[in-house]
């Protein structure tokens, strides 16, 4: 939904990110935490410091109160530019922390002054450093893993078009799998952001992992209907039970024919690095009986035809052999 002009965490996406990426006790880092919906789900019942930071100082301020609602008493909320001076740059002891996760805006375009570093303290606050420039949905996901303890997790949610998009954004990608950083993608149905059509997803990183490769999951798909319910005009929400199985499924890395897969690295590097999940996903059984289906009538009645016509031309000469 919208407040005051600001996107807001749909709740129970906010519980399936915090269920996925936040631990029973240690840090907690949001640096687009809007009005903290998603921070304050990550420390409730548990002995967390949260450390967070928007750009807009309502929004800093509703999210201490929401944090304090959540029963957290340990936190530190920062009102600044994460971009020009992220948090990890004020602060003196944690530049690393257990958990990163965060919602944050999309579509990040900046002019070629301000997509230039300003100092080596703020290329350090991003993976990758001076290699790219700070413009593109994906510099909030170097943020992120540059702000990730060795053995954390993050989870951040993205436009569609970051996980297929050529140019600069292709070769980001492609040094994140390549360095083994992304763990899984979830896609997730239009509808998810309130007020918009625009599809997102989840991206799942780790740094320590063994797997080679990344899991996939489409929530979007007719396989993930239990998963999703409608929330009203034009929007959709991830009900209970979704919570709970995509939680469940991303952690045992359940593959299930037409909902969810695993990629090897070199697929989708002969992919253009496309993490798209539609883009390797199979069809279910179900899809693929009913094409066939399709094609098996489509070819009888194009036999069907074939003999009509043969047995219409033997009737029109048998009626001018009458007449």
């Amino acid at each position: 939904m919208r407040f005051s002009g600001e996107c807001v965490t749909e709740q129970n996406l906010a519980k399936l990110m915090a269920a996925i990426g936040s631990p029973v006790n240690g840090s907690v880092y949001d640096f687009a935490v809007g009005y903290g919906i998603l921070a304050a789900e990550c420390a409730k019942g548990k002995d967390v410091h949260v450390l967070a930071q928007d750009i807009d100082r309502t929004c800093a301020a509703v999210t201490i109160m929401m944090l304090t609602m959540a029963g957290c008493l340990n936190s530190t909320v920062l009102c600044g530019d994460t971009i020009i001076n992220p948090l990890t740059t004020v602060l003196n002891n944690e530049r690393t922390f257990d958990c990163v996760i965060s919602s944050p805006p999309f579509g990040l375009k900046r002019s070629v002054k301000d997509a230039n570093f300003e100092s080596g303290q703020q290329a350090d606050a991003y993976e990758y450093g001076l290699e790219f420039k700070l413009t593109g949905d994906l510099t909030f996901s170097r943020h992120l893993i540059a702000s990730l303890r060795k053995d954390g997790i993050g989870v951040i949610q993205v436009p569609m078009g970051a996980l297929f998009r050529g140019g600069m954004e292709e070769k980001v990608r492609a040094n994140m799998i390549r360095d083994n950083y992304i763990d899984a993608i979830i896609e997730l149905p239009a509808g998810i952001v309130a007020a918009t059509s625009i599809k997102t997803a989840l991206i799942v990183f780790k740094k320590d992992r063994k797997e080679k490769d990344i899991y996939m999951l489409d929530a979007s798909r007719e396989a993930a209907k239990d998963f999703i319910e409608s929330n009203g005009r034009a929007s959709v929400r991830i009900t209970d039970y979704g919570v709970r199985e995509i939680q469940r499924m991303v952690k045992s890395r359940e593959v299930i024919e037409g909902l969810s897969t695993i990629i090897t690295q070199k697929e989708l590097a002969e992919n253009n690095y496309n993490l798209s999940v539609g883009a390797y996903l199979q069809k279910s059984i179900e899809q693929v009986v009913i094409e066939e289906d399709i094609d098996a009538l489509r070819k009888n009645n194009t036999m069907l035809l074939a003999k009509l016509q043969q047995l219409d031309k033997k009737l029109n000469e048998t009626i001018e052999r009458i007449e």
